[in-house]
């Protein structure tokens, strides 16, 4: 999806009244359709297991060895860059549209 395309989701979800869960991965698999970005970025996000063994084999492959960045990244920036990652990789975010991000 563009980045146009995702806001339009994230504007949309923003509006939505506020629903309780207790299982974040089945909502967003049950609002996939409704939500097709979002709803693949979360389940991405949520699915992250609680353990640094898989975080170090994915720095490992980029030559980015988390045991050197484990004392100076939090969890959430770890677990926001494996996803950015992840999503560049599988095409979710397109390279034109994450510079376009960044250059604000």
């Amino acid at each position: 999806p563009s980045v146009d395309s995702t806001l339009d989701e994230v504007t949309r979800y923003l509006q939505a009244p506020t629903e309780t869960t207790a299982d974040p991965l089945l909502w967003w698999y049950e609002h996939r359709q409704l939500y097709p970005g979002l709803s693949h970025m979360a389940r991405d996000y949520h699915s992250i297991p609680a353990t640094s063994v898989n975080v170090e084999h994915v720095f490992s492959s980029g030559r980015m060895l988390i045991s050197y960045l484990r004392n100076r990244l939090q969890v959430e920036t770890a677990r926001a860059l494996l996803c950015l990652g992840d999503w560049i990789k599988k095409g979710v975010i397109k390279d034109k549209d994450m510079l376009r991000a960044l250059k604000g």
